[in-house]
């Protein structure tokens, strides 16, 4: 997948594993390297969903628009899909095979 950031700042902390570790303690830092990675090699949306671990699911209230994956805990890393307009399958669900692109908006606890 393609994958933006919402700013410089949060693309360090995610991409720098000093900066990560310094934002995020060893522990958290190491699963979103994690999570990164398996976003990175994930051809599209789907194939992210298929990783049980990362739990990836939308999000609604608040943050509806926006979708999280799993890192720890009540930790997520949450990203916005990069398309305009989103790609929708018949029933108006999203359709996850054509989302290649996500733009990373936020990483801790917004539970």
């Amino acid at each position: 997948m393609e994958i933006t950031f919402k700013n410089k700042r949060l693309k360090k902390s995610i991409t720098d594993p000093k900066a990560s570790v310094k934002a995020y303690g060893k522990i958290k830092a190491k699963k979103i390297k994690q999570r990164y990675q398996e976003m990175l090699a994930s051809e599209n949306l789907e194939e992210l969903s298929k990783i049980p671990a990362a739990y990836l699911h939308p999000l609604v209230g608040d943050r509806k628009g926006q979708w999280a994956v799993k890192i720890t805990g009540n930790e997520r890393l949450c990203f916005i899909l990069e398309h305009e307009p989103v790609p929708l399958l018949e029933d108006n669900s999203v359709d996850k095979k054509a989302v290649t692109d996500i733009r990373i908006v936020f990483v801790g606890d917004y539970h």
